[in-house]
């Protein structure tokens, strides 16, 4: 980030950001992937001086929802062993995959 210029931090609160470090460039960083269409409010706005900025932001639902959630349940049927796997509107089992 350096330490001289223009720069702008930002402090992100959500609960829908999946960790990415597994499969980052920079593994030792506290990455997140925000999905698409998050909304956020502005918390506060901090100026550091020597040209650093901090936002602090924190994640809002949506009066109306922009993307269906899916949803993801397992279940076993006792009787043959299979596992049902239902994601969103369809159902998948163990006899379509190979």
């Amino acid at each position: 980030m350096g330490k001289t210029g223009q720069r702008t931090m930002f402090t992100i609160a959500c609960s829908s950001g999946k960790d990415i470090r597994k499969h980052s460039y920079f593994p030792e960083e506290d990455e997140i992937l925000l999905p698409a269409a998050t909304n956020f409010k502005v918390v506060a706005s901090l100026d550091h001086g020597n040209g650093l900025h901090m936002i602090q932001l924190q994640e809002t639902m949506p009066t109306v929802p922009l993307l269906q959630p899916v949803l993801l349940s397992s279940s076993t049927n006792l009787s043959t062993g299979k596992i049902n796997i239902i994601l969103s509107r369809f159902k998948y089992t163990t006899d379509d995959v190979e």
